[in-house]
Formats: structure tokens, C-alpha cells, sequence
């Protein structure tokens, strides 16, 4: 069963904030209204649907590909030492540094406690985690070498992160030489 977020507010007026397993958002509803409180709010968990939490996303920003290569990185070692996937989750999200990548570990922990796989968890946050990234874990899952395939994905996200960074610094100077020639046109035009 999916897990629900719902803000909700009592009949004195008090805000409730919670999570709620049920098999739709109705029934969030309605078992809500049962307890006397109406629903304001509710989404699934993981979903950014209210306007504060992606105003907070914006400003604080996603992780950095940084974050996801120590990621996969942790969760490689994690997996080849035996620990159970569910106990990693729990033990990254708690020494995540990225707000957004730890609210996200929480909420993927959540959805595999409630049965969904760990690929169709990391599918849920398409700005966080590639295709790439998804479909790997996918593989991994079916195959039974998920620690092998954080170790790929590592490898790889390094690799984009390095190309990347090359990209920027061979394109500084010939930015740099049309600035200086655009700024000399424009004197030699003034003057």
C-alpha cells in the first residue's frame, strides 16, 4: 500500500501533520474526517506537490553529482558488507548533508518498507536521479548484483563529472577572447 503525507487541521483549529498508509487518497479522507479533522492536504510520499517544498527545493538545491557518486559509493560498500538494503537507507539518510537528498533517502526507505522496489522508488525523483541511474539499479535488482552496479554507477558518474568540468574549463578562455574582442568593438565604436 502507498503511503500517504496529509495535512489536515482539528475542529479547534490545530494543524496536523502526518503519514498514512491506505490504498488511496480517499481513504486518507475519509479516515481523517472519521477522526474529526479535515484533510487539507494530501499527496503520496515523495511526491513534491505543495508550493513550499519546491520553493525549498529551488532554494536550497538538489544534490550535486558529488552527492550522488558518494552515494552510490556508500551504498556499494553497505551492500558488499551484507547489510540489509532497507538499514542502509535508514543509515545514509541520517548522515546525508543535502537536505534534499536526505528528505529523499527517508522517503525512498518508506516506499520500500511499504513494498515497492528500489528502482520504481528512485524512478519517483526523475530531477535527482538519471534514466541511467534508474534502469541500473533496475538491473541490478533482477540480476542479484545491486553492490556491482553501485560501483558502476559511481564509476560513471564520475566519469560525467570529470568530462564536465573539462567542458568548462576548455570553454573559459575562448569565452574570455570574445568578451575582450566585444568590449574592443564597442570602444572602437564609441570613440
Amino acid at each position: 500500500m502507498p503511503i500517504y503525507k496529509y495535512i489536515a487541521r482539528t475542529a479547534t483549529g490545530e494543524r496536523l501533520d502526518g503519514t498514512m498508509d491506505a490504498p488511496s487518497a480517499d481513504a486518507v479522507a475519509s479516515q481523517l474526517s472519521h477522526n474529526d479533522t479535515t484533510p487539507i492536504e494530501i499527496y503520496e510520499a515523495g511526491e513534491q506537490n505543495t508550493l513550499w517544498q519546491r520553493i525549498d527545493q529551488k532554494l536550497i538545491g538538489g544534490p550535486k553529482a558529488n552527492d550522488l557518486i558518494l552515494l552510490c559509493r556508500q551504498l556499494h560498500t553497505l551492500l558488499k558488507a551484507g547489510v540489509p538494503i532497507d538499514r542502509c537507507f535508514s543509515g545514509l539518510s541520517a548522515s546525508a548533508e543535502n537536505p534534499t537528498l536526505r528528505t529523499t533517502l527517508v522517503d525512498i526507505s518508506l516506499q520500500m518498507e511499504s513494498g515497492r522496489e528500489l528502482s520504481a522508488a528512485f524512478n519517483r525523483y526523475p530531477d535527482i536521479f538519471p534514466t541511467l541511474f534508474v534502469s541500473m539499479v533496475h538491473v541490478g535488482e533482477n540480476t542479484g548484483k545491486l553492490d556491482e552496479v553501485f560501483a558502476t554507477l559511481a564509476k560513471q558518474l564520475e566519469l560525467e563529472r570529470i568530462t564536465r568540468a573539462q567542458i568548462k574549463s576548455a570553454m573559459r578562455y575562448p569565452t574570455f577572447v570574445l568578451i575582450a574582442i566585444a568590449l574592443a568593438m564597442g570602444v572602437l565604436l564609441v570613440f
